[in-house]
């Protein structure tokens, strides 16, 4: 179904686009669109300024770009990267004006409610079940919402397989581990909540002659795993459905020995904080330290952390269903979520926070920690916490602000040149020189005067330039040196024009006459001319300038120019003609611009090749030479250095009443017994998302961090890896394994969900290592190297 444009209703793209931010009410329907149609809808009706959709009609809706395959929804697709969510009203809107794909159109999706704490979402992934009936094979597949119940559920097993309500029946959870069967038992239950994860099988077993016939299966079955015996915390976790950053979370906290020491005591049953508004009224700690009893009992080589992963899904709704998550976003919610359900204070009191005042480091930083255990005293504080100095100075009055805050995990910035791949087209000052296409390897952090370095760096040297953005026959945006190269569009292409340092440039671009209106064509340029010059010395400046692909006529000289020129300014407010040999002046600080006013007859005869306009030769790229390589006490120095404090992170200025441009400098007062470090691996800008893929070389043994910590009298800060959630691909998907160090034996495994292997210490550094767990030295429960290991020294930590 497509239509033409004169044939397509009328839309107001701004009010679809407002459409969007409308509240989700439960049990309407939202629908599905692809992000590739989208920016082609949005281009069309003028509300995107890419260039490379172009703004020609967007045919009918398609979302082909979501679909696998198998015809379901690919994995892993994120909102407002891969599509968006158009309520059912827009939807049709944009249907009535624009037709939609007959097969790969409708995505209709539910809002839903779901976890304690009731939040409303729209249910973009479905359960995809296998339904059996009185067997585990040649299932039926079936898809499912999470709010569905169990009773539901029920029914829909007893149609499909012609079963009646009042024969004898139970229902089976099958998990991907072939010895876990369990029974559905509470029908008013949601899937969500009786522990149904996506690719899961559900069994309708129906009593015959008086057995069950499952009965001998599930006997065998039980048997296995009684027989089954493991090395402690040598256990695998099943993946439920892209819970790989889970699991690699769950697996660096498992193996974190001071932690799983407390939980495996059951110290934390007495210590449950059940009334604590902040906490999961002790569920969270509960169901992890029963998982940890599981990991650590040596009776299974694999698990499956269900009821773990539902009590996540009741108070973080943002991790139910079956997408990807951060694994760094997750073990956040796991260390506040454990302090809060074993936080020893009941009534946390009302604190005023004081200002230093002159006072010494040592006294505001003993009241802020004192402070702090006032409302916040847990196993998590003591082994996780640390103390972080913040000094902000205001530039203009020198006020000096000094506070002292706690910090679990470090986020770690990465000091290296984040590199951008772009295309660049250099408009070289001679005339009768043909623009050249270029493409660079740049920082993403560089300002727009740094990629002339670059090209310099491949022997294309340009004294002085202008910078542009550039959409057809004119400037969609006249940048500046300073500008950053992160705040543009990521496949926009860079126009640089070589400029006369010693003369003033002013924009220049072609109109023609376009049935009764003038339209832009070509390639805007730039023209040097003296600040104070004439009408006749610019339309010289401007010959010279097109001299490859225009010839001027003989008529020039007497006045019958082959263009009229006008001169905008204020952004094309005030239009002035200029004529005859008038004087012109530019003035420092004004937008300028200069039109060409061509005569069609001109073009035909005068201009050489009108497509010599847009034509341009392309060359090879250009790279950075290679950087040294990262440690990670780089990362701990940027982390460390002062910061300017620009736009909506200025800083508010007590004494002058206004937000400054302050100075920041984070200092380390104190560490923890456990250090957890997060590489910040992911980047975002306004216009894009990206995952730094740089090798980070981080010790496994004996790292000094003595050079960071200012805290006098502190024990020595020098601490041994013991875990590494890695994680493999890009954004908004990929894959988390981790690499852990066993307490007992000392020896270093890969867990990849269910699968556990062993691995030399050498492994465990890669580029793919994202949060990684250190252990100081000296700390309240030790772990030993192995005596015998795969390329250890043996020895004690």
């Amino acid at each position: 179904m497509t239509m033409l444009d004169s044939e397509a209703p009328q839309i107001d793209a701004r009010k679809i686009m407002a459409s969007m931010d409308a509240p989700l009410v439960v049990g309407e329907t939202w629908f599905l669109v692809a992000m590739d149609w989208f920016q082609k809808f949005k281009a069309y009706s003028g509300l995107s300024s890419a260039t490379v959709l172009g703004d020609s009609h967007p045919g009918p809706i398609s979302n082909r770009s979501l679909m696998a395959a198998n015809g379901r929804l690919k994995p892993c697709l994120v909102d407002q990267d891969d599509y968006v969510l158009v309520p059912e009203r827009t939807w049709h809107a944009l249907v009535a004006a624009f037709g939609v794909d007959k097969t790969y159109g409708e995505l209709p999706r539910q809002v839903i409610e779901t976890g304690d704490s009731r939040t409303t979402r729209v249910e973009v992934y479905k359960l995809h079940l296998k339904l059996c009936h009185n067997t585990t094979e040649n299932g039926q597949e079936a898809e499912c919402s999470v709010v569905e119940t169990v009773s539901g559920l029920r029914r829909e097993l007893q149609n499909r397989f012609g079963v009646s309500a009042t024969e004898d029946a139970r229902v089976w959870l099958h998990t991907a581990d072939p010895r876990e069967f369990k029974a559905l038992t509470n029908w008013s239950s949601p899937l969500e909540s009786a522990e149904v994860n996506d690719g899961d099988t559900i069994i309708l077993e129906v009593k015959k002659n008086g057995s069950w016939p499952l009965q001998r299966l599930l006997e065998h079955t039980k048997d296995s795993r009684n027989r089954h015996r493991s090395q402690p915390g040598i256990c695998g976790l099943q993946n439920l459905g892209n819970t790989c950053f889970m699991n690699s979370v769950l697996q660096c906290m498992s193996n974190t020995p001071p932690v799983t020491a407390y939980f495996l005591s059951e110290k934390h049953l007495e210590e449950l904080n059940r009334n604590n508004p902040l906490g999961t009224q002790g569920a969270l700690a509960v169901s992890y330290g029963d998982l940890l009893k599981v990991i650590w009992s040596g009776d299974n080589s694999s698990v499956s952390p269900r009821n773990f992963k539902m009590q996540v899904s009741r108070f973080a709704p943002q991790f139910s269903g079956c997408l990807q998550h951060d694994a760094h976003e997750l073990l956040i919610f796991l260390l506040d979520g454990l302090h809060e359900d074993l936080n020893r204070i009941r009534s946390k009191p009302y604190i005023e926070l004081r200002e230093a005042d002159g006072r010494s480091d040592d006294v505001v930083a003993r009241e802020a920690w004192d402070n702090y255990l006032k409302r916040n005293d847990s196993i998590m504080v003591q082994i996780f916490h640390g103390l972080l100095k913040s000094t902000v100075v205001c530039p203009e009055c020198g006020k000096v602000s000094v506070t002292f805050d706690p910090n679990p995990p470090y986020a770690l910035p990465l000091p290296f040149q984040r590199e951008r791949t772009i295309t660049v087209l250099l408009v070289p000052k001679e005339g009768a020189a043909s623009p050249v296409e270029y493409r660079l390897s740049v920082s993403r952090d560089a300002l727009l005067k740094d990629v002339i370095d670059v090209l310099a760096s491949g022997k294309v040297h340009v004294e002085a330039a202008r910078f542009a953005l550039v959409s057809v026959g004119s400037f969609s945006r006249i940048l500046k040196p300073t500008d950053r190269l992160s705040d543009l569009p990521d496949r926009e292409k860079l126009h640089i024009y070589e400029v006369d340092k010693d003369l003033f440039s002013v924009a220049v671009k072609c109109r023609r006459k376009s049935t009764k209106t003038m339209t832009s064509f070509g390639v805007p340029f730039f023209v040097c001319v003296p600040k104070r010059t004439t009408t006749a010395e610019v339309v010289e400046a401007l010959v010279r300038k097109m001299e490859r692909i225009y010839k001027p006529s003989d008529q020039m000289d007497t006045g019958e120019s082959d263009f009229s020129l006008s001169l905008s300014t204020g952004h094309g407010k005030n239009v002035q003609e200029l004529t005859d040999n008038e004087p012109v002046e530019f003035l420092e600080g004004e937008d300028y611009e200069l039109w060409l006013n061509w005569k069609e007859e001109a073009l035909v005869r005068r201009v050489l090749n009108e497509a010599a306009f847009t034509e341009y030769t392309q060359r090879q790229s250009i790279l950075y030479s290679p950087k040294k390589p990262i440690g990670l006490k780089d990362c701990f120095r940027l982390f460390t250095t002062t910061e300017t404090l620009r736009g909506d992170n200025a800083w508010y200025c007590p004494k002058c009443k206004v937000h400054q441009e302050a100075t920041k400098k984070i200092d380390i007062w104190s560490l923890p017994d456990i250090l957890i470090v997060q590489l910040k691996r992911f980047s975002y800008t306004r216009h894009s998302r990206d995952k730094i893929e740089a090798f980070v070389d981080y010790p496994t043994r004996s790292l000094d961090l003595s050079e960071f910590v200012i805290a006098p009298r502190h024990p020595d800060p020098v601490y041994d890896l013991i875990g590494v959630s890695n994680h493999y691909g890009g954004l908004g998907g990929g894959h988390y394994t981790s690499y852990c160090r066993n307490k007992d034996d000392g020896h270093w495994y890969h867990f990849d969900d269910s699968s556990v292997s062993r691995v030399s210490e050498s492994d465990v550094v890669s580029k793919s290592g994202y949060v990684l767990f250190y252990q100081r030295r000296g700390s309240r429960v030790a772990v030993r190297y192995p005596s015998v290991s795969m390329g250890d020294d043996a020895g004690e930590w």
